[in-house]
Formats: structure tokens, C-alpha cells, sequence
């Protein structure tokens, strides 16, 4: 049996990928939480992702399905051709292989948790549109 674990988000990194620019608002990142190559943890993968007013994530879809909590901000999903309004409380599921989005809407940054059932983050295969 596995002990509790703990971190502490501003203690990690910001990380980010060569497919999201640095734009005025600022740039889509994000902070791995709990993954089994940084943590140890096995089962689920989560974090949170920061996305500037104006920007998206890149359109996507990968194997293991996925949920978002809205923490703050304003956006929508585009998940399978149909878009949803979310705001701060707003809870969403992507089922595996779905093709999705999720961007700011608002005049604030949108601060999402993610998860995956998954035992780390580089079992997630991201397939770019």
C-alpha cells in the first residue's frame, strides 16, 4: 500500500510545449501535480493548466479519457464538434479518443485541474489536428 503524498504547486516548475507561443496575454502552461515519473503515485496524473486570455490549447485528442475542474476564468470545450460555455465550478469529462480544445473566453486567465487515469503523464500520446 502506497503513503499519502503531497505538493505543493508553487513549488513546481511551469512547463510548456514549442506549439504555444508567447503571446501579449502570456503563454498556455501548465504544472504536472501528481504523476508517477515525478511523484510517488500511481493510478491518476493531474495538474493544472493556466490559459491567457484570447488562447487555446491546441486541438487534440489522446487514448486515456480526461476531466477538467474549472478553477477560475472563463472559456469553453470543444469536444467532437460541440462547444460548451464553462466558467469557474464547471466540471467536464472528455471520453478517450475525443478530439477537444478547451481556451479563454474571458478577461482573465482560465486556471484548469486536469486528470487522467493513468499511472504518469508520458502515457499520454498527444495527437495534434
Amino acid at each position: 500500500m502506497g503513503k499519502a503524498t503531497i505538493v505543493r504547486q508553487q513549488d513546481l516548475p511551469w512547463e510548456t510545449r514549442d506549439v504555444y507561443a508567447e503571446t501579449e496575454h502570456g503563454r498556455v502552461r501548465w504544472k504536472t501535480l501528481m504523476s508517477s515519473d515525478k511523484t510517488p503515485t500511481a493510478g491518476l496524473t493531474h495538474g493544472f493548466v493556466e490559459i491567457p486570455p484570447g488562447e487555446q490549447l491546441t486541438v487534440h485528442q489522446h487514448t486515456p479519457a480526461e476531466s477538467y475542474y474549472i478553477i477560475g476564468g472563463e472559456g469553453f470545450v470543444l469536444c467532437d464538434g460541440e462547444r460548451h460555455a464553462v466558467s469557474s465550478g464547471s466540471t467536464v469529462f472528455i471520453p478517450g479518443n475525443a478530439v477537444h480544445t478547451i481556451g479563454a473566453t474571458g478577461e482573465q486567465k482560465l486556471l484548469v485541474f486536469y486528470s487522467f487515469p493513468v499511472d504518469s503523464f508520458k502515457q499520454v500520446d498527444y495527437q495534434y489536428q
